[in-house]
């Protein structure tokens, strides 16, 4: 029944991107509400229900962030969680993260440049966002 009430609702979307732009909005507003909770798994249905949305608002030209709107969400929901409960910290994660710095000092743009910033910005934020992930859901690493 979920799935079946997402059909009308995407070719709504398609055809008045303003409805796009407001399912983003609740969406990741609804997200954050339920990452102040502390219900751990409604935070992780939630973030997936957003990884998949970002593709359908792209296509829909939502006016949001486009490439990385659903990585910031992730990012952003997961934060406020890990404020709300207690988890176990995964050094990897952190590792993982870490690892990527030293790359921004070669950035193949001049340090300053707006374009830079954003190369920057893409490339790091799928890797944060996955970094957060596990750092949320430690118990889901390595447990198959």
């Amino acid at each position: 029944m979920f799935m079946g009430l997402h059909v009308p609702l995407g070719l709504l979307m398609y055809r008045v991107p303003t409805i796009a732009t407001l399912h983003a909005v609740l969406t990741i507003t609804v997200a954050a509400c339920l990452a102040l909770s502390k219900r751990g798994d409604r935070v992780v249905y939630a973030a997936a229900y957003i990884a998949g949305s970002e593709a359908l608002w792209r296509m829909c030209q939502a006016a949001i962030f486009w490439e990385e709107s659903g990585k910031y969400a992730v990012l952003l929901i997961f934060a406020v969680a890990l404020t709300r409960q207690r988890v176990r910290w995964q050094a990897l994660a952190v590792v993982y993260f870490v690892l990527l710095l030293p790359s921004i000092a070669i950035a193949p743009y001049e340090l300053f440049s707006d374009e830079a910033r954003q190369q920057i910005s893409y490339n790091l934020s799928g890797p944060a966002a996955l970094a957060m992930s596990v750092l949320f859901c430690p118990r889901s690493v390595g447990s198959s």
